[in-house]
């Protein structure tokens, strides 16, 4: 048998923004992933990560936090389901950054992105899968 989890309903506001900012960033890297990957110009690459997987990383992460300084989470022993979170979501960042910068030096040449920003984002996307586990799995 399995029993629900109840949450005060002022959890609702910042779990709901985590998620959305999650799914999002998901749905942005993956699309930027098969963009690179095929082939197409630099200059869309560079658009799906900057008006997409950018906001959707810092709205993923600032209701990450939001949640889990409301849940009690943030201590000095925090659980290692959010410990993960972290160890993914900071790296995920710089290939993300570094990713877009080079989509964007590519785009200003008129060219397609490199090889080095589908490795970026894929390893951005594994890294996100990793997290999407950890919180849907909570390893203790």
């Amino acid at each position: 048998m399995m029993l629900a989890v109840m949450r005060p309903d002022e959890f609702n506001v910042p779990l709901l923004l985590h998620i959305l900012g999650a799914t999002a960033l998901v749905g942005a890297l993956v699309t930027s992933l098969v963009l690179a990957g095929a082939g197409a110009p630099a200059r869309t690459t560079f658009r799906t990560l900057l008006w997409a997987a950018v906001p959707a990383w810092i709205l993923m992460y600032a209701g990450g936090l939001w949640i889990a300084d409301k849940e009690g989470l943030n201590g000095s022993n925090p659980p290692d389901w959010i410990d993960i979170g972290n160890m993914t979501a900071e790296p995920a960042s710089l290939a993300i950054v570094v990713a877009t910068v080079l989509a964007w030096l590519a785009a200003r040449k008129g060219g397609t992105a490199s090889r080095i920003v589908t490795v970026l984002v894929a390893v951005a996307v594994l890294l996100a899968l990793v997290a999407v586990w950890a919180m849907t799995t909570k390893p203790s």
